[in-house]
């Protein structure tokens, strides 16, 4: 019989009740103080009740240095809290903008009509006609120079939507909104799929000027996630796959983002997943 975590052999044990305590129950080890038991704790150090882990390799988001990524070394070389892996600039100390798993579905971000969210991930749902188009502003501290950052979200698309003679597209895009003579233009680093699934590519789009597009064929698939990253370090601008072996374009441009709506995920003929959204960059 155990009373306040004193425990003692009761009747039928073969031990006369009086021969005393046989025994305490300690309490579990809980470092962080966040209710989880560091034996179930993926990550002790640092209180996180959600126990969010969004790359799935058993350190919570909130003391992996690279939580989009999959078995990456928690290799930090510059000590700025951002593995080298995920650092925009690995020999400079940065900071993280803004990270979010959507915790709480869809935030209050502006955003098209076409989104939904529930804990962990936001979708949105649009069709590839000529006024089509989704997108969801992020929302971050702006610092003086939105410069040498990188922006990474992860997106599984769940369904091709609209016309199947459509692109069907999703990706991250950088924003000036004073560019085209105040009609706003942007720079688009996306996964794009024609017809029946021929052509599918990585693209790298600039709208502001004449660069030509640069693309690199890859076969992205429908209900697979992938993770995406679109950097700028002063006039280059970069679009990758993160992964061994994986696309990466690069082109340069005047482009300049000038204000706190510069950077937003979008979806294009698709119904599509976001798993999260990261941005760091220089303090």
């Amino acid at each position: 019989m155990c009373i306040a975590q004193v425990c003692t052999l009761g009747a039928g044990s073969g031990v006369m009740p009086d021969a005393g305590i046989d025994g305490t129950i300690q309490p579990a080890v809980d470092t962080d103080k966040d209710g989880v038991p560091d034996n179930k704790d993926n990550c002790r150090d640092k209180p996180n009740i959600d126990q969010a882990d969004e790359d799935g390799d058993a350190i919570g988001d909130a003391c992996d240095l690279c939580p989009q990524i999959y078995g990456t070394a928690n290799t930090d070389s510059d000590g700025d809290g951002i593995g080298d892996a995920c650092d925009p600039n690995p020999g400079a100390h940065d900071t993280v903008w803004l990270y979010t798993g959507f915790p709480a579905g869809l935030p209050a971000w502006s955003r098209s009509p076409n989104w939904t969210g529930s804990t962990g991930s936001v979708v949105a749902t649009s069709g590839n006609g000529t006024n089509d188009g989704d997108f969801l502003v992020t929302q971050f501290p702006m610092p003086p120079t939105l410069d040498n950052f990188s922006a990474t979200m992860t997106v599984t698309v769940q369904a091709l939507s609209g016309t199947a003679s459509g692109d069907h597209s999703v990706g991250l895009e950088i924003w000036d909104k004073n560019a085209n003579s105040g009609m706003g233009a942007a720079i688009d680093c996306g996964l794009d799929q024609k017809p029946a699934g021929s052509n599918s590519i990585l693209y790298l789009q600039d709208d502001n000027t004449n660069n030509q597009p640069k693309s690199a064929p890859f076969s992205w698939t429908v209900n697979s996630q992938y993770v995406l990253t679109m950097s700028r370090h002063g006039s280059t601008y970069t679009c990758a796959l993160v992964g061994a072996g994986l696309p990466s374009l690069s082109f340069t441009s005047n482009f300049v983002p000038r204000d706190g709506n510069a950077v937003d995920i979008w979806a294009f003929g698709t119904t599509a997943q976001y798993g999260s959204v990261q941005i760091a960059g220089k303090q």
